[in-house]
């Protein structure tokens, strides 16, 4: 079922910003929100002059540091939430992760780093990592101290040289402000596959039963994909499969296959 939104474009940002900072996808939220993909809620906030920052996770306005929408406080889901309520019930990290079935404590532990949380000693309990991307100012200290002691030798160009060059390369900026729109939306794309359409194949054929031992963390994240994504493990490891083919030596045999 769709969430229910304003319509007031800014209201909207907003929501869509509260919902990312729950731990959704954006291609979850999209879901939620009635688009039919996760580019339909990109061309959306493009269009009110938004663009999504990856340190944030958020969308943030165009080309500024504005502060980004306010958003909710985060609430943790699935084996996340039952491993910080453990914790806040004063139970034993070791027993937790025995309990959830980790192979150990570091295992949960990278496990919750993986989902962008760390140990905080004084709440004695873990918490949400929140990246804001702004630089130290010792670090602007140190670039601007950098800046100033580069020999000038190393900055300066002529003026004959830099004609050169404008000549050199007009066509391809005349190239890059005409699809300056696409580029855009090429950048700003997701590299996350959780935002990723996954391909489906359809192999013909008859079934064969193969076992093979894989590590308990592969399995536990094959089976977690599987929820979140509402993929069958046998799909998963199907189309795995079929993109190794491709990738590494196979794509005309797996061309044949399927009749592509």
């Amino acid at each position: 079922m769709s969430v229910a939104y304003s319509d007031n474009p800014k209201k909207r940002i907003e929501l869509i910003n509260n919902l990312a900072a729950t731990g959704k996808s954006r291609s979850e939220i999209a879901k939620e929100l009635g688009y039919s993909h996760v580019g339909g809620l990109t061309k959306f906030a493009h269009n009110q002059g938004f663009e999504w920052n990856y340190e944030k996770g958020l969308y943030a306005v165009k080309g500024t540091k504005q502060d980004i929408p306010d958003v909710i406080e985060e609430t943790p889901t699935g084996r996340v939430a039952s491993i910080i309520s453990m914790f806040e019930q004063k139970m034993d990290g070791k027993e937790i992760a025995k309990s959830l079935r980790f192979g150990s404590y570091q295992e949960m532990a990278d496990y919750l780093k993986s989902k962008g949380y760390t140990w905080d000693n004084a709440k004695q309990n873990y918490i949400k990592i929140i990246v804001t991307g702004e630089p130290k100012p010792e670090q602007e200290k140190a670039e601007t101290i950098k800046t100033e002691q580069k020999p000038k030798k190393d900055i300066e160009i002529k003026s004959s040289n830099s004609c050169d060059c404008m000549e050199k390369y007009s066509e391809l900026l005349k190239l890059i402000d005409e699809n300056r729109d696409r580029l855009a939306e090429l950048l700003n794309a997701s590299d996350k596959a959780e935002d990723a359409i996954v391909p489906r194949y359809k192999l013909h054929g008859l079934s064969v039963t193969k076992s093979i031992d894989i590590p308990h963390t592969l399995d536990q994240m094959i089976k977690e994909y599987s929820n979140e994504h509402n993929l069958s493990q046998r799909e998963i490891v199907q189309i795995a499969l079929v993109e190794f083919l491709k990738k590494y030596g196979y794509e005309n045999e797996v061309k044949t296959v399927l009749h592509v």
